[in-house]
C-alpha cells in the first residue's frame, strides 16, 4: 500500500509556484546577466549551472505534486473510511520539531487488514491502542491518514 499525504489546494498551489521559480531561474539570471552587461563566462557558468540543476529538479517536483494530487483525487472517489490503530510510537526529531512514528493496523471493509508506517508533528497524545480515521483505496492500493 502506498500512503498519500492530503495537501489542499493552496498547498499545491504554492508548490505549483515553487517549481517555476525554480525552472526559471537558471534562464532568468542567465538573461539578467546579459541585459546587465555583468562578467559574460560567470554569468554563463552561474546560468548554466542554476539550469542544469534546478529545471530537472522543478519539473521533478511538478511531477510529483500532479501525482499526489491524482492520487488523492482516486481516494476521495473511491476510498472506503478504515480504522488505523496505532500499534508503536516512536518520536524522532525533525528541524527541531518533535514528531513521532507511528506503526499503524489499518483495516477497512473489502480490505485485508495491513501494516503501515506513518509519520506526524506532534503526538504527546498518540499511545499504542489510539484509533486514527483513514481512508483506503481497496483497487488502488493507497491510503491516506486523516
Amino acid at each position: 500500500m502506498t500512503e498519500v499525504t492530503p495537501a489542499g489546494r493552496v498547498a499545491r498551489l504554492a508548490m505549483y509556484a515553487l517549481c517555476v521559480v525554480m525552472a526559471s531561474s537558471g534562464p532568468g539570471f542567465l538573461a539578467l546577466s546579459l541585459l546587465l552587461h555583468a562578467d559574460l563566462w560567470a554569468g554563463l557558468l552561474i546560468g548554466a549551472l542554476l539550469t542544469l540543476i534546478l529545471v530537472p529538479l522543478g519539473v521533478a517536483m511538478w511531477s510529483d505534486v500532479r501525482s499526489t494530487a491524482r492520487r488523492m483525487r482516486r481516494l476521495t472517489a473511491a476510498g472506503v473510511p478504515a480504522t488505523a490503530e496505532v500499534i508503536a510510537v516512536r518520536p524522532t526529531t525533525y528541524d527541531s520539531n518533535t514528531r513521532v512514528e507511528l506503526r499503524l493496523w489499518i483495516n477497512a471493509p473489502g480490505v485485508e487488514p495491513f501494516e503501515a508506517s506513518h509519520t506526524r508533528d506532534g503526538g504527546s497524545r498518540l499511545e499504542v491502542g489510539t484509533t486514527l480515521g483513514a481512508v483506503v483505496d481497496p483497487d488502488g492500493r493507497l491510503y491516506a491518514v486523516v
